[in-house]
């Protein structure tokens, strides 16, 4: 296991909490290089299984941008997988979860050939809506997820950094919070994002279709609200 490093995933807390119109509540996005400049890329999905929002999509739509230029090279249709449940583990002996609490998710695998290119790729994904009980961002349901990875100049067979681990899905309020945020890169070569796409990265979508093209980047922030 290598040191943390920059994560080209963005994974939000799992607030396994009931909405009213929205659902998603986390995901990441990771590439593995397979050699022959294959790429195996997948996306992880989380899903609020009471909110009253979309289902988990059969297909989503993954986008390839050139690292640099706003140019689409790929629009990848990708099914999805089983959805499964998370366990609703509080991470304390002493803390009991409550009874309405759940987390789900699917994940949405494919290969494609990337040849080495001298900008690099972005990888991106985005969908609508986000759970509307988020309290630091005003109209939360208004806004949408993205998800980021960036394959380096000219790669040289990377691999993005691997969670290690899923943090609790319920949490104690005013209890010290200590989640351990560690990932793996199997390659132990360096890898770049952009530093906005960890649990902050956000972009407001106007319908709930995940199959067009994810917008190029970079995307847009939501004004935060306190407490952050």
């Amino acid at each position: 296991m290598v040191r943390l490093r920059t994560l080209t995933v963005a994974l939000l807390l799992l607030w396994g909490l009931a909405a009213q119109a929205a659902h998603l509540v986390g995901g990441e996005l990771t590439y593995t290089c397979l050699g022959n400049n294959q790429y195996q890329i997948k996306l992880v999905v989380y899903r609020d299984c009471n909110s009253t929002g979309a289902q988990l999509d059969p297909t989503v739509s993954i986008g390839i941008y050139d690292g640099i230029q706003n140019l689409l090279i790929h629009n990848l249709q990708v099914n999805k997988g089983p959805t499964i449940g998370v366990p609703a583990n509080t991470g304390n002996p002493c803390l009991q979860a409550p009874p309405n609490i759940c987390t789900e998710y699917a994940t949405y695998t494919t290969v494609v050939q990337l040849p080495q290119r001298t900008n690099g790729y972005v990888i991106t994904w985005q969908r609508c809506c986000r759970n509307a009980t988020i309290s630091n961002i005003p109209t939360p349901d208004d806004w949408g997820s993205t998800l980021m990875a960036r394959v380096p100049p000219m790669d040289q067979c990377n691999n993005s950094p691997q969670w290690n681990s899923l943090p609790p899905i319920v949490l104690c309020n005013q209890e010290t919070l200590r989640i351990p945020s560690i990932a793996t890169d199997p390659t132990a070569t360096r890898s770049t994002t952009d530093s906005s796409t960890r649990c902050t990265e956000a972009e407001r979508t106007t319908g709930l279709d995940s199959t067009p093209p994810p917008l190029a980047h970079p995307h847009r922030l939501p004004m935060f609200q306190s407490p952050f």
